[in-house]
């Protein structure tokens, strides 16, 4: 099924709903020190993209990495993007990671950040002026897949892209890896790989 630009929005609006009953006071949830978190692969014939933006100084950067239910790498890249902010960075992100789904043509898509541009996807009209038109082509290239969703995750699930990102302020041009990952992010992969989770504030 095309998703139209309703159902795109409709898709991001469970965005966080876990996140938010871990923080609800009220809940009867764990505390967020307790909860073991963990990279997830995508149901069978789903890809999950992970995304990421970093700023350092003056510099700014994007990564991505999309994996299969196996867990595997399938397409990764990162850019350097020069001046930019966080917002931007990770929106940029997203973006290079849905072009590079589409130019693979992976069609059924989880996507995961642990960016507050998931929330903005809920609501782009009241977005940040700077992210606005950046959120509105991506919604625009979200109709393309025939099943997408959007959900907001903990850093701690988001370490591969991390890795990317922070890569991408040493690039001239930007870069894509097809199948296989930077060997910075070995450590990463073992942990998600491995499937035992972490903590929240665990750091590699």
């Amino acid at each position: 099924m095309l998703f139209n630009h309703s159902s795109v929005i409709a898709a991001a609006a469970s965005v966080g709903s876990a996140y938010r009953e871990i923080n609800n006071p009220g809940s009867s949830a764990p505390s967020v020190e307790a909860v073991c978190i963990k990279w997830i692969p995508p149901a069978t014939n789903w890809v999950k993209l992970n995304f990421d933006g970093s700023v350092s100084d003056a510099s700014a950067a994007a990564g991505y990495i999309l994996r299969n239910s196996n867990g595997n790498p399938l397409v990764a890249g990162a850019r350097r993007l020069y001046s930019s902010n966080v917002p931007v960075s990770e929106c940029l992100a997203l973006k290079d990671g849905l072009l590079a789904a589409k130019l693979f043509n992976h069609k059924i898509l989880l996507v995961e950040g642990d960016s507050l541009v998931i929330n903005s996807l809920r609501d782009p009209a009241n977005a940040p002026w700077k992210i606005k038109p950046i959120l509105c082509d991506i919604l625009h290239l979200a109709h393309w897949f025939e099943n997408i969703s959007f959900t907001h995750i903990f850093r701690e699930a988001n370490f591969m892209t991390d890795v990317f990102a922070n890569t991408g302020h040493a690039l001239q041009c930007p870069k894509i890896w097809v199948g296989s990952y930077r060997p910075q992010a070995f450590s990463a992969f073992q942990l998600d790989s491995s499937q035992t989770g972490c903590p929240r504030g665990f750091s590699l």
